[in-house]
Formats: C-alpha cells, structure tokens, sequence
C-alpha cells in the first residue's frame, strides 16, 4: 500500500488507484472504498492502462520497481481529491464514487501531482501541477467549491511545482518550484500571485516544508549535491528582508529529502524528513555531476533541542530490479521513498516505498518512542 496521509485520526491509501481507508482510528484494518479514475479518452488513456492494468504493471515494477499511479489529499471524512495520470477527480462520499473535473499538462507522471502539492483548506483546494517537459509552465489549480470548478494560477520560469502548502501558523499559502539553479523557488501566493522568499540556488530547491512558530524549515531535493542540507529560515526575516538572507544549515543528510511530517503534544514539537534513493541521473544535473543515495531514510528533531539536534530513525535500501542491469538511462527505474503522515494522538506513520524490505508497509511510532 501507499500510504497518501491521515484525515480525522484515520489512515488512507492507495494500491494501484484503488482508495482503501482505515475503518477506524485505532490501527485496524482498511476498508476498500473505489478506484480512481483516470483519462477515458485521448492519447494518454493507453499509457495510463499500461502503467495500471494488473498484469502490465506487475510485469513493469518487475523492470523498473514499485511506482505511485495516483495521489489524494483528505479533505474530511467524506470528501477526497486525488490525481491519476492527467485525470483530477473529486469524491464526496468517502472515495466511494469519483467525478473527473480537469486534465493535468499532458506530460504529468503517473501519479498526477506530488502529493505534497495538494492542499485543502476550509475555503479552498489547491493543486500543484507537475509537467515533466519544459514546454509548458505549470500553474496551482485553486477551487473554492468543493473542487467542483477551478481557476488556474500560472507560476513562470520554473520546470514543475514540488509543493503547495497550508502554514498552520500564518495561514498563508506556500509553494516550492524546481529544478535548476534559477527555477528554484520557495515563496507564497498572495493577492492571487506568487510572491518568493527566496530562490537562484540549490539551496532552494524544497519539496515539502515544515513550520514552526518561529521558522520555516526544509530539506534540500538534490541527487547530485555532495551533501544535502536541511535549513531553517527564521520568521523574523520575513517577509521584505528573506531573500538577501541565508537560511541557516541545521542538519546534512544523504540523499535529496522530499518529505515532512510535524506532531505536537504537550508542547513538545518533532518534524521528521524522509529522503529518496533516486537510481537515475537527474536531467536537470551539470554535466558530470553524478551522485547517487542507495537508500531511503527519515530523521527528526524536536523542540527540545530547537530542531538543531537530529537523529535517523530508520533506513531502507532500494529495491534492486532488472532495469538497475541496464546501465544509463534507457530504462527509467523508480526511487525509493518514505511517504510520510502523523497524527497529534497516534504519533508518526512511515511507509517504505520501492525498497528491499517492508515496501507498503505502514509503520507506526508513538509519540512517546519519538527521541527529544
């Protein structure tokens, strides 16, 4: 199973674009609800049967390893959005029954979107798009009915957006671009526009940030870098005076981090970050420069040590399969990941994805057994 996240204290996710949803919040077991749809008509509607039909892709992740073919973000306990290919799809019955709203840029992955860039909120849904070719700026997709229609905000000279966030503190919408130096943005949107805080380097280059009262902290998403760094920019320097100030180096890992989970209780607050084992060269890479993690990984920190002092908690090797015989890129093969979710009551859940063991398991790690 891909875990897609917790919505009212119960897990959701997905096998295939099948929704299956915790039957209740106590770490039981999940409950089928519907398939998700994707394009009926058009020229991806064939890739999108190969990457999803049972025997095809159980024959390609023989080839390429366990790959996602759809993203959904809760937005109650009845109402879910979700992307599957180039198809967005609303359900408001508990993921029973879907109604297709709106085609995604026609180079979008599998997946649709990256599931750190669907956002709801209590007056709106936001969606990040994800275009694979540079012939097509993405924009967010921004409804405020229920998904049923939807306005689109186009974000410029950047490859795709990585994501779009809620900030729990300031309510402010955040987005995160990629993937070259100049396309590597982290600002918010404000009077329907995006307005940066901060961008030109890889420095920047964020997939999901995580929010304390008093900083913005995220984790470099960079296969080729050296060493990636997780930062912190203090709120304080916001919001005229962030650009021309560094963010500070709080923590370095070894792989391009793309994930964040935060729980809180009792005044104690931890985040966690997962990072990626990416087997090919990143496109966007300057020539040579190639430099690949082998494993997926999570750390955390908490407020105890003001988020200065972090600790891995868990490690996974990726998955080897065929495509890994084949060198170059002439066969894509799918990164190793370690989707994230948490909940103030039940603690962190962690769900190895395309590794050499416990892939689609889901974890769960009480509060209590978290590390000050």
């Amino acid at each position: 199973m891909r875990l897609q996240g917790c919505v009212d204290g119960r897990l959701y996710g997905t096998v295939g674009r099948t929704l299956f949803v915790e039957r209740e919040a106590d770490g039981g077991s999940f409950q089928r609800r519907g398939t998700i749809p994707g394009l009926t008509s058009g020229r991806s509607q064939f890739k999108e049967f190969l990457l999803d039909s049972d025997y095809t892709r159980g024959l390609l992740e023989r080839i390429v390893g366990d790959f996602s073919v759809a993203t959904v973000q809760g937005v109650s306990r009845k109402s879910y959005v979700a992307t599957a290919g180039r198809q967005l799809s609303i359900s408001h019955d508990g993921g029973k029954r879907w109604q297709p709203k709106r085609a995604l840029p026609e180079s979008s992955p599998p997946f649709g979107a990256l599931p750190s860039a669907i956002e709801a909120t209590d007056e709106r849904i936001y969606v990040g798009e994800y275009p694979l070719t540079s012939d097509q700026s993405p924009g967010v997709l921004v409804s405020d009915n229920d998904g049923e229609t939807w306005q689109r905000i186009p974000i410029s000279d950047v490859r795709h957006i990585h994501s779009v966030q809620k900030d729990p503190y300031s309510d402010e919408i955040w987005i995160t671009t990629g993937d070259t130096d100049d396309e590597c943005w982290i600002g918010r949107l404000r009077d329907g526009r995006f307005e940066p805080i901060g961008g030109g380097s890889q420095q920047w280059r964020a997939v999901e940030l995580a929010f304390t009262p008093d900083a913005i902290l995220w984790g470099m998403d960079c296969s080729y870098a050296d060493q990636n760094r997780v930062f912190r920019l203090e709120r304080e320097t916001l919001p005229s005076e962030a650009i021309s100030k560094r963010p500070r180096t709080v923590h370095t890992v070894d792989g391009s981090v793309f994930y964040s989970a935060s729980v809180e209780r009792g005044g104690d607050r931890w985040i966690a970050f997962s990072t990626a084992a990416e087997p090919s060269t990143d496109s966007t890479a300057p020539e040579r420069s190639v430099r690949r993690s082998e494993s997926a990984g999570v750390v955390v920190s908490s407020s105890a040590s003001d988020f200065t002092d972090w600790q891995e908690l868990r490690r996974y090797s990726r998955r080897q399969v065929v495509g890994d015989r084949i060198p170059g890129n002439v066969v894509p093969k799918a990164s190793a990941y370690v989707y994230l979710a948490a909940d103030d009551e039940r603690g962190l859940f962690l769900n190895p994805y395309n590794t050499s063991r416990s892939s689609g398991s889901i974890e769960r790690i009480p509060i209590d057994q978290l590390p000050k």
